[in-house]
């Protein structure tokens, strides 16, 4: 699913890391994801550039609108939704469709949260005829429902530890399994450098 994508961004400090040491030295540090969505939608208010925010609860997706708008005037969010906490039926998706084709917006941001939202993408992208983005927690951390890490905590590549001690009954296995599992790939990976590019 991710190598049929246009692009993929190492938002993780280790990704971007092992990346670097196997031969792409743009990989300077990771792309944080939330950072990447806030300053998209700052830097787009000159450009008039047009975005849907989708995903998260009914409550979280409307302070997250509200709290764009405020903390960047002139932004041009067109929609915010939070869909079903289910699969699409064939009409909802008929009905998302013809919205966002009727609403035109440059960037579509999902916040469905890992893997769904990256599914989301792959099954949607080409259908929505837009800029399909997955940014995950962005959507609770700039409507402020959960807390960023901070700064130096991220720098240092342990905003995982942080969001474990902040949510350990939600993110307990993406991380005590998931990052011994991620480490496990990278000392067991024989590709050549090359291979990676």
């Amino acid at each position: 699913m991710l190598n049929a994508s246009d692009v993929n961004f190492a938002d993780g400090h280790y990704v971007a890391m092992v990346g670097r040491r196997r031969g792409q030295p743009q990989m300077t540090e990771r792309v944080y994801g939330p950072g990447m969505m806030l300053d998209t939608l700052d830097r787009g208010r000159e450009r008039g550039l047009r975005h849907y925010l989708y995903g998260s609860t009914p409550d979280t997706v409307a302070k997250l609108a509200d709290s764009l708008r405020a903390r960047l005037p002139g932004v041009a969010i067109v929609a915010a939704e939070s869909p079903p906490f289910r699969s699409l039926t064939e009409i909802e998706q008929q009905d998302l469709v013809g919205r966002v084709c009727d609403l035109k917006p440059d960037l579509f941001w999902v916040g469905l949260g890992t893997p769904k939202q990256d599914w989301f993408v792959a099954e949607y992208t080409a259908r929505l005829q837009t800029t399909v983005v997955p940014v995950g927690a962005a959507f609770d951390f700039w409507s402020g429902t959960k807390p960023v890490a901070p700064a130096l905590v991220r720098r240092y590549g342990m905003e995982w530890a942080y969001r474990l001690a902040t949510e350990p009954r939600r993110l307990w296995r993406r991380y005590l399994i998931g990052n011994p599992l991620f480490l496990y790939g990278v000392l067991t990976d024989r590709r050549a450098p090359t291979d990676l590019a």
